[in-house]
């Protein structure tokens, strides 16, 4: 059985101008990720990365990546589903190549969101995010592939994640150039 937390915040409403979508998205090989501090309030204050070790720049076209969390409940505890939907908006050779690299591989995402009093977030820390979906079709969406990583089925969830300013410029300052 799980154990039982205490509610010890206010459930309040925060009257916000209502920006949604994603502004700026980073994909981690989860692998390359050597250590991370998290806080006991979720927030991860500092992230290693192994040496050499890239975060993976996502053009953020219109809405062409999506963040969603939905409840994921087991028998022992429950947590969040987590899943990453982008569009690979590059139908050259390397596009071939990227969605292999996402075929076979798990992933950690740091999110920045339009809104900008949002907090950015890393999704799929604790469990990874793995390739869940793959849609292309010639005569729609431009012809544009659709990829949605998630939490993998076999997870118990994961939990939100928030990202210090500190944590996220280690990840901006790896980016791929």
């Amino acid at each position: 059985m799980a154990c039982i937390k205490k509610l010890n915040l206010a459930v309040t409403y925060n009257c916000e101008v209502g920006a949604t979508g994603v502004a700026e998205l980073y994909l981690i090989n989860r692998a390359d990720i050597t250590s991370a501090t998290v806080s006991a309030n979720n927030s991860v204050s500092a992230i290693t990365l192994a040496s050499g070790a890239k975060s993976v720049p996502v053009d953020v076209v219109k809405n062409g990546v999506k963040v969603l969390e939905t409840l994921k409940a087991t028998d022992v505890a429950n947590g969040l589903e987590q899943s990453v939907t982008l569009v690979l908006y590059n139908k050259l050779t390397e596009s071939a190549q990227v969605l292999a690299a996402l075929l076979d591989g798990s992933y950690v995402a740091a999110v920045r969101f339009k809104d900008i009093n949002a907090a950015r977030q890393l999704i799929g820390y604790f469990n990874g995010l793995e390739i869940s979906d793959v849609s292309t079709d010639s005569s729609a969406n431009g012809g544009f592939t659709t990829i949605t990583l998630k939490t993998p089925d076999d997870a118990k969830g994961d939990k939100r994640l928030t990202l210090d300013n500190a944590a996220w410029t280690t990840i901006v300052n790896a980016k791929l150039k």
